[in-house]
């Protein structure tokens, strides 16, 4: 029996590799929290010792595995996000039970945080450690450009989904011109996305909000996540930082392709020629309207707050400035509709997406004209483009998933023991990825009467609205991992030949 080593085949593992290069950029970002604990006289031991083992085993799996040559398997990039997304929640629980936080509470903070949900288990918020809170802040930040750097960057770096992910995303954003290659447009929007930061740091810190407290903000706004480090969120500060704040939100939820043209092609009127942006603004504006008359037009301030809360739930942030779980049924109605529609596709946002809505309400016209002109061939049409069917079945397909997933995870929540409302609204807000619900789970509450086994699930769900539905539940039909594993006893066999020859 032959023995030979062919180093570069033994170690080709892009999935490790990937996962690698995320445990890299999380241990990195632990230096944030490290550094504000000795600047607040707290324990850096719950940061540090994530970041030491984390930075060791990153560049060890970076060091020992490389990329894929040439294009990978449909199969192999979605496992590669799958265990990206989990290496970050599963790296994120730890300062949180080194703070005596329980693993189940644990797993679900870090996964309302990592997929920019802001659903927490913190009844008394301010009563945890400044540095842990600036850590759960922070985490929402680097999952929403995590979603750029990985769908965007990575996954076209390694020959897979960026294009699929990038046409599906951005469709009828005008961005089918978009000739720039994936990794300069990656490079980009999260250029953008740190711009955006660092402008909103800068002006809540002039505006007079405390560096801890404006860190805490700006990570969770332009995140559209909602975490914040007070028990009230937002309520206790001026009207002019929350209108602040409104604009960022809004910023936030829109389209990155739109800031890009706005940025580098210096064309802030393209914003106006998205009918996507424009529907979103209006759908905004319009739900502020009809609740602003519902809960009886009580003048500007009421309308400010009523705006705060439309914009927050719309773009997925969670913010609050009022408890609007106590407004009128009618008026909850109209905030339940704005948490399932979302913000723009191509954002940090959640929801069905205003641009997927804006397809499937054109496919349907164009099934009813059918039925009148059945001979007429009618084309699916964005911003004066045709949207091609492909996008246009991966539209009509995530809004069919989005209504499933949330009506099945409700009837779970339901089954393991929430009220039959607070499931359903709950289900809608962490697949969403909107973050508060209503009544106890509201805007000033939090989830931490729930037993182990939903806080897990509604982790669970709250990764599958972030990875857009779809790329989630895919990887749970049995036909991907018949195919995950035949696509791995081939490369098996090949192992095998390289260590110990073909008669093996």
């Amino acid at each position: 029996m032959r023995f030979k080593i062919d180093r570069s085949a033994r170690w080709e593992g892009p999935t490790v590799h990937l996962v690698g290069i995320i445990v890299f950029g999380i241990s990195v970002s632990l230096a944030v929290p490290v550094s504000a604990a000795v600047l607040l006289g707290e324990d850096p031991l719950p940061f540090a010792a994530p970041m030491a083992f984390c930075l060791c085993a990153s560049l060890l799996m970076m060091s020992l595995f490389r990329m894929h040559d040439g294009p990978m398997k449909a199969v192999d990039g979605l496992i590669m996000i799958g265990c990206a997304w989990l290496a970050a929640v599963a790296i994120g629980v730890i300062p949180y039970i080194m703070f005596g936080m329980p693993p189940a509470d644990a797993i679900f903070e870090s996964a309302s945080g990592f997929t920019t949900t802001g659903s927490t288990i913190m009844s008394d918020i301010e009563s945890w450690p400044r540095s842990l809170l600036l850590w759960r802040s922070m985490t929402q930040w680097v999952g929403g450009i995590a979603t750029i750097l990985i769908f965007l960057f990575l996954m076209p770096m390694l020959g897979f989904g960026g294009r699929t992910f990038f046409n599906n995303e951005l469709s009828g954003s005008g961005s089918r011109n978009f000739t720039a290659r994936m990794a300069d447009a990656a490079k980009h929007f999260a250029i953008i996305y740190g711009a955006l930061s660092v402008v909103l740091l800068v002006t809540l810190v002039v505006l007079g909000v405390d560096i801890y407290e404006s860190l805490c903000m700006m990570f969770s706004t332009v995140s559209t996540g909602g975490f914040m480090c007070t028990n009230d969120s937002l309520a206790g500060y001026g009207g002019l930082v929350q209108s602040i704040v409104i604009l960022f939100m809004l910023l936030g939820g829109t389209n990155f392709y739109l800031h890009y043209k706005a940025i580098y092609k210096r064309d802030p009127r393209s914003y106006f020629r998205s009918s996507e942006f424009v529907m979103m603004v209006l759908w905004f504006l319009l739900a502020s309207a009809i609740i602003f008359v519902l809960l009886g037009a009580g003048g500007l301030e009421q309308y400010k707050d009523v705006l705060f809360t439309v914009v927050s739930l719309g773009t997925s942030t969670g913010f609050a400035t009022v408890d609007y779980s106590l407004w009128a049924g009618a008026a909850i109605a109209v905030i339940l509709a704005v948490m399932l529609v979302g913000g723009s596709s191509g954002s940090t946002a959640g929801g069905i997406k205003v641009g997927r809505l804006l397809i499937v309400h054109k496919y349907i016209l164009n099934g009813l004209n059918a039925l009148i002109h059945p001979r007429a061939i009618y084309d699916v049409k964005v911003d004066g483009d045709t949207v091609e069917k492909d996008y246009v079945s991966s539209a009509v397909i995530v809004f069919m998933l989005f209504l499933g997933t949330i009506m099945v995870s409700g009837i779970v929540l339901a089954a393991l023991g929430m009220g039959i409302q607070d499931a359903f609204v709950s289900a809608i807000t962490a697949i969403c990825n909107v973050g508060p619900a209503l009544g106890p789970y509201g805007p000033y509450g939090s989830f931490a009467e729930l037993d182990d086994v939903s806080k897990v699930f509604m982790g669970f769900i709250m990764w599958v609205g972030r990875l857009e539905i779809a790329t989630a539940l895919v990887m749970l039909t049995p036909g991907f991992w018949k195919e995950y594993v035949m696509g791995h006893n081939t490369r098996a066999s090949r192992l095998r030949k390289v260590f110990f020859g073909k008669r093996f």
